[in-house]
């Protein structure tokens, strides 16, 4: 049952100019950002040293995984459109500097955190299985590490052609 699930379910066409523009977004902060940080972002995140040298690890644990730093002042935006940045091949984690740069800091919250990406696999391992046994084409999945020590997962649906008609 779909309603036991935490988490948004948005249908998206197949070639959706939302999620290209965002993909646009994604990979030119990629390309302008200062070198601290690697990976997709959105914003300008800054991360320490120490919150850096953690990422990566977090990163590196969860390889199964396609991390994206948040900046502060784009958590909001990231949220709203979080089903743009989802992945066929990847489960999408959307984090932002903030809970990173307190995961490098406090082991009680890094775990908490932790616990909550280690989790998501099966949600969205059960929402897939949910979504599919309705006979919903899944395009991608993802999460959003949420504050409050929440995670909301989504999931793009294909619309069927008969159903654009």
């Amino acid at each position: 049952m779909i309603s036991s699930y935490t988490g948004v379910v948005e249908n998206a066409a197949s070639t959706s100019a939302a999620a290209v523009e965002a993909k646009k977004k994604t990979e030119q902060t990629q390309n302008e950002k200062s070198g601290s940080v690697s990976g997709k972002t959105i914003g300008s995140p800054k991360l320490s040293k120490k919150a850096a040298d953690y990422y990566e690890s977090l990163k590196k644990k969860y390889s199964n995984m396609d991390f994206i730093l948040v900046s502060e002042d784009k958590k909001e935006q990231a949220k709203a459109q979080a089903s743009n940045y989802a992945n066929a091949s990847k489960m999408v984690v959307l984090i932002d500097e903030d809970k990173v740069e307190r995961m490098a800091e406090d082991e009680n919250y890094r775990k908490q955190y932790e616990a909550i990406i280690a989790n998501a696999a099966s949600g969205i391992s059960r929402l897939k299985s949910s979504l599919e046994s309705s006979g919903a084409n899944v395009k991608g999945f993802g999460m959003q590490v949420n504050d409050g020590g929440t995670g909301t997962y989504f999931a793009v649906l294909e619309e069927s052609s008969a159903a654009q008609r």
